[in-house]
This record gives C-alpha cells, sequence and structure tokens, in this order.
C-alpha cells in the first residue's frame, strides 16, 4: 500500500498545457503538469479526456465510465474513472479488494485502454 505522501504524488491536476508530440512515438503526447513535469498520454488518436467526459474502458471489457481525475505513474499520466455499469466480475473484484480504487470503486487508466463513446 503506498503511503499518504505517495498517494499525494500518484494523484494529480490537470495538466497546464495542450501536449506536443513526442518524436518517434506516433500518438504519443506530452504535458506539463503543474509542478512542471513532463508525462506522456498514450492515447493515440484519442485526446486525453477532461474531468466529467464520458469514456469507455475497452481493456478488459469494462465499458463505459466517467472521468474523474488523473494519475502519474513512471513518467506517463492516464485518467481515474468510475465505471458506470461495472460488469460482475469487476464488481467482485473491487468488494474483495483494499486500496482507493477497491473502496471507491475507481479505475485507474492509461490512453491505450481507452476509446471514445
Amino acid at each position: 500500500m503506498k503511503s499518504h505522501e505517495e498517494k499525494d504524488n500518484y494523484l494529480i491536476s490537470q495538466p497546464l498545457d495542450t501536449g506536443t508530440d513526442v518524436e518517434g512515438r506516433p500518438g504519443w503526447i506530452q504535458f506539463t503538469a503543474t509542478d512542471g513535469s513532463s508525462l506522456i498520454w498514450s492515447g493515440g488518436d484519442f485526446s486525453l479526456p477532461s474531468v466529467g467526459d464520458l469514456i469507455r474502458i475497452k481493456m478488459n471489457g469494462i465499458g463505459a465510465a466517467e472521468v474523474i481525475g488523473y494519475f502519474r505513474e513512471g513518467g506517463f499520466i492516464g485518467v481515474v474513472t468510475k465505471p458506470i455499469s461495472p460488469p460482475e466480475w469487476l464488481k467482485k473484484q473491487l468488494a474483495r479488494g483494499s486500496g482507493l480504487h477497491s473502496r471507491s470503486g475507481y479505475c485507474f487508466n492509461f490512453g491505450a485502454e481507452l476509446t471514445t463513446l
């Protein structure tokens, strides 16, 4: 389990800029976080969504979800999402787990795992 300090560093505010292409990496966009660090979005043709946007989590067939925030991991930016109607297997997994995502029902996804609705 991450410490309180690590969790605070994990969840971030919306990036400050509109992003720039990463040379040699088609579909990767580099953003500047509010703390000045550079983070990469791996969404291909799918732009970084805004908080409140509805997207589809294609990974494991999770389906429609609302974007509720952002996180950083390994130099990448991802979105914190809340599935609208999660599959039964995910509900069971979340119910027996621990940590932020399990207690809240949140999912943490990178751009390559998402599409527009």
